[in-house]
């Protein structure tokens, strides 16, 4: 068996080279020009040019046939290579082209030839890095000694994974990569693994081959461009059509040959099927804002053109209806409708796209509605309409006969493989337009931080959303780099919340905030321990997943810190208490309280769900549902929607994303079991009296054992001692004098006996703490009226009181201890 060896000769790739080098080359262009410049000016001077044009034309073509032949034969050569035994013959046209000295080819030759190519530049820069960069880390690691017969037979193996059949730059970097040492340190300081290459490998992929598009002189284009010339004169004139529609007929042709990647591809298949019968030819498209509705149609009439056009078919006119001008430019909108699709109908062959049909389903006009409902009955004129979810559920859904006409496809978020695909579309686009790149790390963030914190709309249009805002961010920063840190503050722009990286600042808030909650809320670590490592968890994206950021049942007595809790949390955390969404469960005792959280399903009440509609306007919130208990069981089950799968469809057909919120239930079930075993076991600890606690209520059936295990913690807040209780009111007293010091510029300071005589007369353990706030104000701002009535205070002046100035020694008949 003859042995293997690397030769560069007898290849492929080197015969185009000197081809290209012979024929192609700016030298040869200046001898052609310099051969041709006797004859221009002999013809010049005769007046004669019919000869000199033909030489110069049969020469230009000559060079056309030589180019194309070394583009299709040599240069993309997908024919079984001359010598198996020669490795040389797999190396791919653009790495000859870099290499130096191609007689004696080493590894740091095909190291700098690599990353010198369109795609080596691809993949360094998707990793953040110029070739200047990667060379001056990584040269080291690499010998003119080392083997390169063995280097190559990895490089194979690694185009064989990459699924290419030469090698090319991207699989002798994978095979740099595979190597390890100084290439793994590099892939280290990119922070990206060998698995994220080997991703990256095949975006460039998918890269190269939406580049390699037929080059506009390409014999099939040229029989493409002209093929269709003619074809729709049969359909005569359509005035009044023409009127109020635009024909995009060409256009959906011209972007179906350059989007290069087509989503959704079972629901095109389905629309192509339908619009291709002989009856019944309507089509409505259903989806959320973003999920690609648009480019849906575009791609279905792209694919009904080329139909028609393999099979030689007349031309379907594609065209879209201008619904506003028709809604907003005559004063007769149904008459001009009329018209227009009567034309259609004796012309044929017309598909009338709908972009907004909601706008005319929700005119008050009748009779406009009446002659859309006829033509949709029509076999001459195809309809092809786009709705959001809740536009379908209210104007069409409710009309059983009009919701018959349509036959319907629903678009989901694309799956991520899609999303990627689309998003290196655009980013193409727009890396020729601003010369910015966008580099891996920030392509990851950008898909995982729009899924998970841009509530509204769907994939992948708010994760583009999000790459063009970033992009422009980033040239607006004068970088050439789009980094994970514009991608996090496009993200926090759209989502109205805050996802950039942790500042030092933040930091440390984070490590200060189990501090700064216990020293407001009192008698209560435990709860306030595991808020804090769920808000570390999320702050950090650990953990993140399809469930809620935090879920907590807070079950204790009345008045012991548990809405208190999560009030705190919201300001300390969250910056203001305006990041708390709080429902009162009392309001939603009863089976139509349902319709209170996801909205009334029938249209004519126009009515949204609170719930939804507060989580859609702030989606990183505090979801606060006090005296959970209270509940009708059909809301509670909404809960269990919310608490297991972190989402939540409303009655319109929209789904509210409620995994960046925190959810805290709190209940006072089991009141008279606390009070009962409170005063009866003294002795007993706290976990016993939580494993009490928690028995009586699923004993008593308050919640079910399926409910309460949806939560990530129970939380029992405990009855505050006596010294908890004067801490409590110590804080509460606080806020008091701090507000009248800001208002009123009066000092204002309180004995130690008050404090103790706050807690006697607002403190019980039935209770709790819940009457303290209002026996503060009843003694401190009497005491303060009177004194002020009696005495000249101006700012700044002190005032002191004292035990006996706010309490009687008189004897109490009903006392709370």
């Amino acid at each position: 068996m003859p042995s293997l060896r690397f030769d560069l000769w007898p290849t492929r790739a080197f015969a185009a080279l000197a081809l290209k080098n012979m024929f192609l080359s700016p030298v040869s262009l200046l001898v052609y020009v310099l051969a041709l410049a006797p004859f221009w000016l002999r013809s010049t001077a005769t007046g004669d040019y019919i000869v000199v044009a033909f030489i110069t034309a049969l020469l230009f073509f000559g060079l056309y046939v030589v180019n194309l032949f070394i583009r299709r034969k040599l240069e993309h050569d997908e024919e079984p290579v001359i010598s198996k035994n020669n490795l040389g013959c797999y190396i791919t046209f653009a790495v000859v082209r870099r290499l130096r000295n191609r007689g004696n080819v080493t590894l740091p030759k095909l190291l700098l030839a690599a990353s010198g190519t369109k795609r080596g530049l691809f993949i360094l820069r998707q990793l953040g890095k110029e070739q200047k960069e990667f060379l001056q880390r990584c040269m080291e690691g690499v010998s003119k000694r080392d083997d390169v017969l063995l280097f190559i037979g990895e490089a194979v193996e690694c185009a064989k994974e990459l699924g290419e059949k030469r090698v090319d730059s991207n699989a002798i970097l994978f095979a740099f990569f595979k190597r390890g040492g100084v290439f793994k340190e590099f892939l280290n300081e990119c922070d990206v693994s060998l698995d994220d290459v080997r991703t990256i490998l095949k975006w460039e992929g998918f890269h190269e081959k939406i580049s390699q598009r037929e080059w506009l002189f390409h014999p099939h284009r040229l029989v493409r461009s002209l093929g269709t010339i003619g074809r729709s004169w049969v359909q005569g004139y359509t005035n009044d059509l023409d009127m109020i529609t635009r024909d995009v007929s060409g256009y959906v042709v011209w972007e179906g040959e350059h989007r290069g990647v087509l989503v959704h591809e079972k629901e095109i298949e389905i629309a192509v099927q339908v619009l291709s019968r002989a009856s019944q030819r309507n089509m409505l498209v259903v989806g959320s804002v973003g999920a690609g509705k648009r480019t849906l149609v575009q791609n279905v009439g792209y694919l009904l053109r080329k139909q028609e056009l393999e099979k030689g078919l007349p031309l379907t006119r594609q065209l879209v209806l201008k619904t506003e001008e028709l809604m907003s430019g005559f004063s007769k909108p149904d008459e001009v409708l009329l018209r227009a699709l009567k034309k259609g109908e004796k012309a044929g062959k017309v598909l009338l796209i709908i972009e907004n049909i909601a706008l005319i389903l929700r005119s008050k006009d009748t009779n406009l509605r009446n002659v859309f409902t006829k033509f949709l009955e029509s076999n001459k004129v195809s309809m092809f309409a786009i709705a959001v979810g809740e536009d379908y559920h209210n104007f069409v859904k409710t009309d059983p006969v009009l919701d018959g006409l349509f036959e319907k496809v629903y678009l989901s978020d694309t799956t991520d493989d899609e999303t990627i695909a689309v998003l290196m579309m655009r980013y193409f686009e727009l890396e020729r337009k601003y010369k910015v790149h966008v580099t891996y790390r920030a392509f990851k963030s950008l898909m995982a931080l729009s899924k998970r914190f841009i509530g509204k709309g769907a994939m992948p249009g708010k994760a583009r959303a999000v790459l063009d805002d970033a992009v422009i961010a980033a040239r607006d920063d004068h970088r050439k780099y789009v980094g994970d840190g514009h991608i996090r503050r496009a993200v926090s722009l759209k989502a109205h919340m805050d996802v950039t990286e942790i500042s030092g600042d933040e930091k440390q808030k984070l490590l200060r905030l189990e501090d700064a909650l216990k020293s407001n809320i009192m008698g209560q670590d435990k709860s306030v321990e595991s808020l804090v490592s769920t808000l570390k968890r999320a702050r950090l994206d650990i953990n993140a997943g399809k469930r809620p950021l935090g879920t907590f049942l807070f079950l204790g007595p009345t008045g012991v810190g548990k809405t208190h809790t999560a009030k705190v949390l919201a300001r300390e955390y969250f910056g203001s208490t305006d990041a708390l969404i709080r429902l009162d469960m009392n309001e939603y005792s009863n089976e139509d309280s349902v319709f209170g959280v996801i909205g009334d399903p029938n249209p004519s009440e126009k009515s949204e769900g609170f719930l939804t509609k507060q989580v859609q306007d702030r989606p990183f919130a505090l979801i606060l549902l006090d005296e959970i208990e209270k509940a009708h069981q059909k809301v509670l089950n909404l809960f269990l929607q919310i608490l297991d799968e972190g989402k939540l469809t409303d009655s319109r057909g929209v789904t509210t994303d409620f995994r960046n919120t925190i959810i805290i239930a709190t209940s006072n079930a089991g009141a008279l079991f606390i009070r009962d075993f409170i005063k009866s076991n003294q002795g007993k600890t706290k976990e016993e009296f939580k494993t009490a606690l928690m028995d009586t209520i699923l004993k008593e059936k308050i919640f079910s054992p399926e409910f309460v295990n949806r939560f990530d913690e129970i939380i029992l807040y405990y009855p505050l001692s006596i010294q908890e209780a004067i801490k409590v009111a110590l804080i509460m007293l606080q806020d008091i004098v701090k507000e009248i010091e800001e208002k009123k510029g009066y000092i204002v300071r309180v004995e130690e006996d008050v404090v103790v005589e706050i807690v006697k007369e607002g403190y019980s353990i039935e209770f709790g703490a819940r009457e303290m706030r209002r026996v503060i104000l009843d003694m401190i701002e009497n005491f303060l009226a009177e004194y002020l009535l009696r005495n000249e205070v101006k700012r700044g002046d002190q005032i002191l009181i004292r035990r006996q100035d706010v309490v009687s020694d008189e004897p109490k008949t009903d006392s709370r201890l």
